[in-house]
């Protein structure tokens, strides 16, 4: 049996500017790296440069669902990989009662949207036909500030090779991953 071993040499300061942390995780991803890179330039927290519900960047909230079969009566419901999709004529409708008792589901254009449980980190970018949509607490909503930040350039940046391994770091969990807000922000 043929084992393949990963292995990767760091600068001892990067242990201690980490907590001292030895899972090899956030070493390996990148996301450390990615940290010291961004140390030589000037940059701002994402908590900073957000706005609206709960500081900007919050999960969607957990509650029993009624289903609709009736457009009139229902609201286009995304899920974690609905969010992937570019043909949204499809996913499942969610009453219109229920979204209106509860607004936190509502998504709008400009939000990076970030899935936080299972498979981390995939995000999407709302456009305009997903404004109005509900939205379920499997991603995150992340609310640009436009008075700070372009919602497509904070997209770009969270998707790059510098935001994706960082967002990816704080996971938890160990049989299925997860990340809140607050590991993020």
């Amino acid at each position: 049996m043929s084992r393949k071993f990963q292995v990767k040499a760091i600068p001892s300061a990067w242990l201690e500017n980490n907590g001292r942390r030895l899972d090899c995780g956030p070493y390996m991803s990148g996301a450390v790296e990615a940290k010291e890179l961004l140390k030589k330039h000037q940059t701002e927290l994402l908590r900073d440069v957000t706005a609206g519900h709960n500081g900007g960047i919050f999960n969607g909230p957990r509650f029993p669902r009624i289903y609709v079969d009736d457009p009139e009566k229902g609201v286009p419901f995304l899920g974690s990989t609905d969010i992937l999709d570019a043909d949204l004529s499809f996913v499942s409708l969610l009453s219109k009662r229920q979204v209106e008792g509860n607004p936190a589901l509502v998504l709008d254009e400009g939000w990076t949207l970030m899935t936080c449980s299972g498979t981390i980190g995939r995000m999407a970018y709302a456009r305009s036909d997903m404004q109005g949509m509900a939205g379920s607490q499997h991603f995150m909503r992340v609310v640009p500030d436009a008075e700070k930040i372009k919602p497509g350039y904070l997209y770009a940046y969270l998707s790059s090779r510098f935001g994706v391994p960082i967002v990816v770091s704080g996971t938890y969990g160990a049989i299925i991953q997860h990340i809140e807000p607050h590991h993020i922000a």
